[in-house]
């Protein structure tokens, strides 16, 4: 079963009021779990700061006891709205406006924008509907921790006549910016058997608060549905270190089963290339998440990719006739760039205009000048479709591909 999907951000806007005792919920018991929100967000309000700049990024024991109560609280109205939905599908919009409209009448606001409080601001809350999926609804909200905008996720799935949470997605109790799910991104994929077994992927991105630094870490992770709403399967960990200009500064595109995150990282064969692109491609199965082309979108990125990859996985991307030579190559290479202090890719060479085949110079210095391995080791490489391979490795540059040419810097469209 194929499915049209896209990844969805946290949009910091609001929909409109609406009538929320039209859909049977119990009023008296929401302005009671509404009257208890502002009593947190006061306490929030109240929390200052540490006032040394090296303290900014910490989290008081106080606010992350609040900060938690404030999830809590905000997911149970959400849960308890969306339980009142009973019989044909809920009107996500409708159920999230009505929430809202309550909480403006309980003086509890969602802001958006112009939010002063350090913690505990409200600056999202809402249903939304994955496309595809009219059995699931997804509610989110985010809170402000200092510089973070903190998301929590929900899922809830229609069985039979009302609608179950089934997986929850927080961060409670940190005691660092670092660990708020800040600018959370996610989609819900599914392979195309069974139907029904859907997955989670989210990102989020580490606070500029939390440091002065471009490089900054993306955490992504696929989750499913386990039977425990708090416990839901890892199918994947992974955090990335990424140059961001921003905290939306990288990509994730999703669709069907297959998911792609995309971003500046850096370069570890060639220190004189700053950074480079990076491009990691999953496929998400019943049986779990299996990495696909492309590993990268140039071939001295792909190189420096391969090299980096355990033999298991690297030789899913070696097309040589002697794989045992290849892997000595490999691991060769991976121990000597581990004792190196320089290394550098001295040419890039496309063996003729529009060839689908290149080799790649590489040069690996110890501390007092030497050469690691000699001279040059030159990688034979070749692409089909989105893929590229090593077919060969050598210390003698092979003959039939004449040329110096530097690593190229421009870089064709993400796939």
């Amino acid at each position: 079963m194929s499915r049209k999907l896209s990844v969805l951000f946290l949009l910091l806007t609001s929909v409109g009021p609406a009538n929320l005792s039209a859909s049977g919920f119990d009023n008296s018991q929401l302005n009671g779990q509404v009257s208890a929100i502002s009593e947190t967000l006061k306490s929030l309000k109240a929390i200052r700061l540490p006032s040394e700049p090296g303290r900014w990024g910490e989290v008081p024991e106080d606010a992350r006891k609040l900060l938690t109560e404030l999830k809590h609280q905000l997911r149970d109205v959400l849960s308890d709205a969306v339980a009142s939905q009973r019989g044909a599908g809920a009107d996500p919009k409708q159920l999230g406006g009505s929430v809202l409209n309550q909480l403006h009448r309980g003086g509890v606001e969602v802001k958006a924008q112009n939010c002063h409080q350090a913690y505990g601001c409200i600056v999202h809350l809402g249903l939304q509907q994955p496309e595809g999926y009219p059995d699931l609804l997804v509610a989110t909200t985010v809170v402000t921790a200092y510089c973070a905008r903190d998301a929590s996720l929900y899922i809830f799935e229609r069985k039979g006549a009302q609608y179950v949470r089934v997986l929850s997605l927080e961060s409670d109790d940190y005691t660092q910016t670092t660990g708020a799910q800040n600018q959370l991104r996610y989609a819900i994929l599914a392979p195309p058997e069974p139907a029904n077994q859907w997955s989670l992927v989210t990102t989020y991105v580490e606070a500029a608060c939390a440091s002065p630094s471009l490089w900054r870490r993306i955490q992504l992770r696929v989750l499913r549905p386990s039977g425990i709403a708090e416990q839901p399967e890892v199918m994947l960990r992974r955090d990335e270190d990424a140059k961001l200009q921003d905290e939306n500064g990288y990509t994730l595109v999703a669709g069907g089963d297959t998911f792609t995150l995309a971003y500046g990282g850096s370069m570890i064969l060639d220190a004189g290339i700053e950074s480079r692109r990076h491009v990691t491609k999953y496929r998400v199965t019943e049986k779990g998440v299996a990495r696909v082309a492309p590993l990268a979108m140039l071939p001295q990125d792909f190189v420096d990719e391969w090299i980096q990859l355990p033999w298991n996985d690297a030789s899913l991307w070696s097309k040589s006739p002697d794989p045992v030579r290849i892997q000595h190559w490999h691991d060769r290479i991976r121990s000597a760039k581990s004792d190196a202090v320089y290394s550098k890719l001295d040419f890039v060479q496309q063996c003729g205009n529009g060839a689908d085949n290149w080799q790649v110079a590489l040069a690996i210095i110890l501390a007092g000048g030497g050469n690691s391995l000699s001279d040059d080791v030159y990688f034979s490489i070749s692409k089909e479709d989105a893929s590229y391979f090593v077919t060969d490795i050598r210390s003698i540059r092979p003959r039939g591909c004449p040329g110096e040419a530097a690593p190229v810097e421009s870089y064709p469209p993400s796939p």
